[in-house]
């Protein structure tokens, strides 16, 4: 279906294996220029197979955003990827944080970095991590979607109301 932007397959069985293949990144009413992000990727070669990837920069944030949309799932492969990504690429976090304004993922990349410190204590950039914070307001109002067990950030459950309040919170006006 197109109008999802992607394309999945999921093998049956009990212990199936799930693939996703996104050709538009984030949801819509965030302000990404899918052009810009492709034309900053760079060409690289994976298993012999010259492909794109995403400059450094724009593959966090598209990650953090992805956990936003997914409101920081029980997923700790996301957690530990944004841990390698912090700790393998060299960014520039003022350019980062920029961006992250003008995608409205401010608050997404405030709560992964929250959700980092959680499980790997001492792994978020310092700079980042004391210059990116929830205001008081925002701060009250996601309080109640904290989860305060060990693996997971967000707890919002599967009502259509906490759903659209917790979405509504985690995108930048």
């Amino acid at each position: 279906d197109n109008s999802y932007h992607r394309f999945e397959v999921v093998a049956p069985g009990p212990e199936r294996c799930r693939c996703e293949v996104h050709w538009r990144l984030g949801l819509s009413v965030r302000t990404v220029d899918q052009q810009e992000i492709w034309d900053r990727a760079q060409v690289t070669v994976l298993e012999g197979i010259p492909c794109l990837r995403l400059a450094p920069e724009d593959a966090l944030l598209y990650h953090v955003a992805h956990q936003a949309d997914h409101f920081f799932g029980p997923s700790l492969k996301w957690t530990i990827d944004l841990r390698l990504m912090f700790r393998q690429w060299a960014l520039d976090e003022e350019s980062l944080l920029d961006q992250a304004s003008g995608w409205r993922v401010r608050t997404a990349l405030s709560l992964a970095i929250l959700c980092l410190e959680k499980l790997f204590p001492g792994e978020a950039p310092a700079g980042l991590k004391d210059y990116l914070g929830l205001g008081r307001l925002r701060r009250w109002l996601v309080r109640p979607f904290l989860d305060s067990g060990p693996l997971k950030m967000m707890n919002v459950g599967n009502g259509r109301l906490p759903r659209y309040v917790a979405r509504g919170l985690l995108l930048d006006h």
